[in-house]
């Protein structure tokens, strides 16, 4: 059996309700991946550019705790 290959430019993962807990997308060339508390917050979201890897935390509030570089 071969290697089955799916493309798309977003993957989005869901709750039964409907609540996004995590998408990867493409978006103008920049992979990221975003990681939703239980209200649809994102809370960790990690990106690639042309500067290299970022990866930010976040609060309840949207307001940065942590992030690198």
């Amino acid at each position: 059996m071969g290697a089955k290959v799916i493309r798309a430019k977003q993957f989005i993962l869901e709750e039964e309700d409907g609540t996004v807990r995590a998408a990867r997308t493409v978006n103008k060339r920049r992979p990221m991946l975003s990681l939703t508390d239980e209200d649809g917050r994102i809370r960790a979201r990690l990106t690639v550019d042309d500067d290299g890897p970022q990866l930010r935390l976040t609060d309840e509030t949207g307001k940065t705790i942590w992030s690198q570089p």
